[in-house]
């Protein structure tokens, strides 16, 4: 096995190719080009993870605002029909709410977490059905009871939310009815003043346009950051290049001129050198004088 392995690396080490890796690897231009690819890779990814976590962060904040103003709209819209107890105007309006854009669907629960009123066809069973319970028999642990909540969802093939159109996910907010002074002194009586908790509105918003928008910015993001980057290392080669390599060549080509007896030859030393290489290319002409 030694054997073996000793043949490999020497069939390496013959590799033109290799060689002269390890040639570049093992030089100070090589080294210097290494750090500089690593650490523009490493500022790259940096760059990448901390546009994630503010754009992610950006992105639910405003998510969670629009769901605000929409629920807002609902609430508001139903308050005088609710308020009324007219079933008939309840479902009017609820229908012309879900016409509404940015609003894929609108259902009410009544106190016992039983759809009464929706915008889409209660006649479907399983996929497609608007009434939680029928498919989540944990539906009313699925939000708090008492306060409005959200939930985004992705792609359930399985439930009814992903059924009508071609949205990846939804925001789904749960408003819950609370009992309040004009609800139970109306002339319907239909509460008690003790009941806490009327029921609830569950409405179904698409993100496929807030997602599309994500995922257009962050494709712009990404290019955009790929093409600073291969900007900034193509400068840093160039300069490495003119400033390092270079004049490192020259003092080797001196070097080995002098060694093979040429003491005429002297080393040209620009005004823009680099201090460290202006001191060894003077201390190697003064060598020579």
């Amino acid at each position: 096995m030694a054997g073996i392995s000793k043949k490999f690396i020497s069939k390496m080490l013959d590799n033109e190719f290799i060689r002269r890796y390890i040639r570049f690897i093992s030089s100070i231009y090589g080294r210097v080009m290494f750090i500089i690819v690593i650490s523009i890779l490493v500022l790259y990814v940096l760059f990448n993870i901390i546009f994630r976590s503010v754009y992610i962060n950006f992105i639910n904040t405003t998510i969670r605002q629009n769901g605000d103003n929409v629920s807002s709209i609902v609430e508001g819209s139903l308050y005088y029909s609710m308020l009324e107890n007219d079933k008939g105007m309840l479902q009017r309006t609820l229908n012309i709410i879900s016409t509404m854009s940015g609003i894929d669907e609108v259902n009410m629960y009544d106190d016992r977490d039983s759809l009464a009123f929706t915008t889409i066809s209660t006649e479907k069973e399983g996929p497609g059905n608007p009434d939680c319970g029928a498919c989540h028999a944990d539906f009313g642990t699925m939000f708090p009871s008492k306060e409005k909540s959200y939930r985004i969802v992705g792609d359930m093939p399985d439930c009814g939310i992903t059924q009508n159109d071609n949205s990846s996910r939804y925001l789904l907010i749960r408003k819950p009815i609370l009992n309040e002074k004009s609800c139970y002194t109306a002339d319907c009586h239909a509460h008690d003043e003790k009941d806490e908790v009327l029921g609830s509105l569950i409405i179904k918003l698409p993100l496929d346009k807030i997602d599309s928008f994500e995922d257009k910015s962050s494709a712009d993001f990404l290019l955009l950051v790929s093409l600073i980057t291969a900007l900034l290392m193509t400068f840093l080669i160039i300069f490495t290049w003119k400033k390092i390599k270079n004049p490192l060549n020259s003092i080797i080509r001196a070097s080995e001129a002098v060694s093979k007896g040429d003491n005429s030859i002297r080393l040209d030393i620009k005004p823009d050198l680099l201090d460290d290489l202006r001191m060894v290319s003077l201390a190697f002409n003064n060598m020579l004088d």
